[in-house]
């Protein structure tokens, strides 16, 4: 049988009664009220779901915050529902039943939410990204400013040193018949090619009386040959010609500058003057200063990998930009204390006991008398002290904040020596805490374990074991002494 509406306002007040309102009207508004308040709870929740569903680059934590929410007006909404229907299907027993879960389900969504308020509070606002996105802006514009300001800078140098070029070379032109040194050696021959004089000639060559004789009786024949073609042009074209040699004597190679003029005798050509100089110096120092751009050029992008790498672990391993900027400020420290010692000895190595000194006084200057130092003098080479120097940082940052050294009675002990392993030459570098708060090994592994336990010794083709020991932590590297290098 169809219920009109007669009926169901019936219904409304005779449930209303049962709640124990006997005003009808009272009673009509309440049923109305929880009606109105269970649709704006599923509403509510509805649209919550649909901002968490649609809306782009949610943070975690605000999603998770979301769900809570979600999940606490639906249960509103469902007890709601359950009081509205009592009025048709009074089952007592059933409706507590429903209410009680649907009321504990809102007390577990209140109480999990409040955990998630400080994280919420620690994320950056939109008025904290603009600012920061304002700054880099700031900063982009200052950084282009400067380039056009080198680059003006460095267009005025090239024109300074080009003129400065052009007047060394007239000056030398001016001068290089005139100076007399121990690096210049004159000489004139007739048309013959016949030595007439000779001035200062290299104590090199095995002749010492040259003076009447030929070039193939005193230079070495590849010398020889291409001095004799040049000198002949001169003396067909009256041209003055500059060549550069080389002269291989007793087992060494000495470079010499040659200009070859004409001597001019009533307007007829009747020899040639030379004047070499010595420039052995200078090609030795062109070739050491091509090996050092050389080198630097691979050191360059060996340590701007580095520092990207550096750059890129931390970040995906801190969650804010002080941390971000404290924590890779300090690699980059421990980095150029490393290359700060290597500059020192003009990049041949670093004492091992120096750069484990210089990470103690940057890092732990408070607690340095609780660290013992023992091993032998042994040279780290280069790649291997830039490593071991940030394995070092992350050792002690670690002890200072959580290991041994964060209490008054803990202590590190650092020491290395060598070993002999499968007929194989290592060095081993132990790191041990001991007095120490209690070691458990951490959950999350973060950026500097895994720098410790596999960055560092893949870098220098070594080994490495990191030990959580309840009585103090304990690190173990060991590399092959090829890693070290002489003592210059």
């Amino acid at each position: 049988m169809q219920q009109g509406p007669t009926d169901l306002i019936g219904y409304v007040l005779l449930a209303a009664m049962d709640m124990g309102v006997t005003d009808g009207s009272v009673a009509a508004l309440h049923v109305v009220s929880e009606l109105v308040t269970s649709v704006a709870c599923f509403v509510a929740a509805l649209g919550i779901a649909w901002y968490a569903r649609h809306r782009r680059g949610m943070v975690d934590e605000y999603r998770r915050v979301a769900i809570l929410l979600c999940t606490f007006a639906l249960a509103c909404g469902a007890t709601r529902t359950v009081d509205v229907a009592l009025v048709w299907f009074p089952y007592f027993w059933v409706v507590g039943v429903i209410e009680a879960f649907a009321a504990a389900t809102t007390l577990v969504a209140a109480v999990a939410l409040w955990p998630k308020l400080p994280g919420l509070i620690a994320l950056p606002s939109s008025r904290d990204l603009l600012e920061a996105n304002r700054r880099l802006a700031a900063e982009e514009r200052a950084r282009s400013s400067l380039v056009d300001r080198l680059r003006k800078l460095n267009d005025e140098l090239e024109q300074r040193v080009a003129a400065r070029t052009v007047e060394l070379a007239e000056a030398k032109h001016r001068f290089e018949v005139a100076l007399l040194g121990s690096n210049i050696t004159m000489a004139q021959q007739d048309r013959d090619l016949r030595y007439v004089w000779v001035h200062n000639p290299p104590e090199s060559l095995p002749c010492k009386d040259i003076v009447g004789k030929l070039p193939d009786e005193v230079l070495p024949k590849a010398t020889e040959q291409i001095l004799d073609v040049a000198k002949h042009r001169v003396l067909a074209t009256g041209q003055s010609e500059r060549i550069e040699v080389t002269l291989h004597i007793d087992r060494s190679t000495r470079w010499f500058d040659e200009r070859i003029e004409p001597v001019l005798r009533d307007g007829a050509i009747t020899g040639v003057v030379s004047v070499a100089i010595d420039v052995t110096s200078h090609k030795r120092y062109e070739q050491h200063l091509r090996n050092l751009l050389r080198e630097l050029t691979h050191r360059s992008k060996n340590l701007l990998a580095v520092v990207q790498g550096l750059a890129r672990q931390t970040a995906e391993s801190v969650d804010t930009m002080p941390e971000f900027i404290q924590r890779f400020s300090a690699r980059l420290q421990a980095l150029s204390g490393a290359h700060e010692l290597l500059v020192r000895r003009s990049w041949q190595g670093v004492e091992l006991q120096d750069l484990v000194l210089q990470a103690i006084e940057a890092d732990l200057p408070p607690v340095a008398d609780r660290l013992v130092i023992r091993g032998g003098r042994e040279i780290l080479g280069p790649e291997a002290a830039q490593n071991i120097a940030l394995g070092l940082h992350e050792l002690m940052i670690n002890a200072l904040t959580y290991g041994a050294l964060s209490t008054p009675g803990g202590r590190a002990d650092i020491s290395w020596e060598r070993i002999r392993v499968d007929e194989a030459d290592f060095l081993e570098l132990r790191w041990q805490e001991s007095g120490g708060p209690a070691v458990e090994e951490p959950r999350h592994r973060g950026f500097g374990r895994t720098l410790i336990e596999r960055l560092v010794p893949r870098a220098i083709e070594g080994s490495s074991e990191l030990v959580f020991a309840p009585d103090g932590l304990c690190w173990t590297l060991r590399f092959p002494v090829s890693r070290l290098v002489a003592d210059a």
